[in-house]
């Protein structure tokens, strides 16, 4: 997902195998945890070459050839709750996932501009049992230069995980429903909405003292 060249070529041979793709799922995600201030570049490089270049390609790829054929189509960017809120140790994590939220929102508003019948739905879950623990398993030795692991941050991922009231299929399911209801925001843990106002206050707050006539 990070080589645009290789999502090129994807695209081109689901055009010639199924005559283009309606529905896009931009959903490859990695993650590193550690201070904001112990991140490597190579942690830079590589979170945000997956997170946000992979949706960034995704699109540049897909979206000209959904709207070149016309009909009614679909983009489903993969965010984060971490792209909604934010938490300790997940500087890198949580910045790649505010891009995609951001770009995600852009993009809708773009199409909509345009008039193309394309819809966007970006799908902001909090931890769920998934892979991505282990996504270091996938990252190129070229980019190995990483923060110090920390066995506190691993466990709240194991914690969070094991916790999760709600599994992959479920979000898959939701994912769904949302696209067929035209809607663009998937959260499907209800714990985020608390984070997400908690940081909206925090904001409005700031800003009420900066403009009283605000409030």
């Amino acid at each position: 997902m990070s080589r645009a060249a290789d999502v090129e070529a994807f695209a081109q041979a689901c055009d010639d195998r199924f005559g283009g793709v309606d529905w896009l799922f931009n959903n490859a995600g990695v993650a590193v945890l550690g201070p904001a201030w112990a991140a490597t570049e190579s942690d830079w490089q590589w979170v945000l070459g997956v997170n946000v270049l992979g949706v960034a390609n995704g699109v540049r790829s897909f979206v000209p050839r959904m709207r070149a054929r016309g009909r009614p189509a679909h983009v489903i960017n993969t965010a984060s709750a971490a792209g909604l809120a934010t938490l300790a140790g997940s500087a890198v994590y949580s910045a790649s996932k505010h891009a995609v939220v951001a770009f995600s929102e852009c993009l809708a508003r773009d199409l909509e501009q345009a008039g193309a019948p394309i819809g966007v739905t970006v799908v902001c879950p909090s931890l769920l049992p998934t892979g991505i623990h282990a996504s270091q398993r996938n990252r190129p030795s070229t980019l190995s230069d990483t923060v110090a692991p920390a066995a506190a941050y691993d466990e709240r991922v194991r914690q969070g995980m094991a916790a999760s009231p709600i599994d992959a299929t479920d979000v898959a399911a939701a994912t769904l429903a949302a696209v067929r209801a035209g809607r663009f925001y998937v959260i499907p843990h209800s714990q985020t909405g608390g984070s997400v106002r908690r940081r909206m206050n925090a904001i409005l707050d700031d800003f009420g003292k900066e403009h009283p006539e605000a409030g």
